[in-house]
């Protein structure tokens, strides 16, 4: 979302100018402790989330195996637009990582609000195109990007997600076994050593 975040920022304080008291009364905070979900599948899903302090992953059970499609994390939006939208239950899972905390608005007030603040269409419109874009990366990369490749680009793009996370979670979402994730952070490590 990193491109795309002055944009946010900016229609949000304009936003806030014209919609501040709707908008605070239509937030909820929410805490959750490290291991608990925010989303179960099955569920259907109703509010569209921001995390402001903590860490999360979305995943799906495949097999009986857990596959890690996405990390959120602080300062970032959290929705399954399918779901919310169509009502339908989702298969996705999203549980924290760390103890998190959380500003939940539902759907239907959403939506209501879309009519009477047009910015908040604006808004959407940014955070879908931030996430669709990211999307198209991430497939691209997984379709024909090398195992390397693809540590690579999440060491560019969201270092931080390997300091913070499980490396079986890293593994799973890079879609390669731990011992290629291994492997391919031994090497990396020789490869920053070797250019200090």
């Amino acid at each position: 979302m990193t491109p795309y975040i002055d944009r946010i920022i900016s229609l949000f304080h304009k936003l806030e100018e014209s919609a501040s008291n709707d908008c605070y009364e239509a937030l909820i905070r929410l805490e959750f402790p490290k291991g608990s979900y925010l989303v179960r599948e099955g569920s259907v899903p109703r509010y569209i989330w921001f995390i402001q302090e903590g860490l999360a992953r979305r995943f799906i059970n495949k097999d009986g195996v857990e596959v890690t499609q996405h990390f959120f994390c602080a300062g970032e939006f959290v929705f399954l637009y399918e779901n919310a939208v169509f009502v339908t239950p989702t298969a996705q899972n999203i549980q924290f990582l760390e103890d998190s905390v959380v500003y939940a608005v539902r759907w239907d007030i959403l939506e209501s609000m879309k009519t009477k603040y047009p910015l908040i269409n604006q808004i959407e419109i940014v955070i879908l195109a931030s996430y669709v874009g990211w999307l198209e990366k991430k497939m691209n990369l997984c379709q024909h990007a090398s195992a390397k490749k693809r540590y690579q680009y999440l060491m560019e793009m969201q270092p931080h997600l390997v300091d913070m996370v499980p490396h079986h979670y890293i593994a799973s979402y890079l879609d390669i076994t731990r011992e290629t994730l291994s492997r391919i952070r031994a090497e990396y490590k020789n490869e920053l050593q070797f250019k200090c």
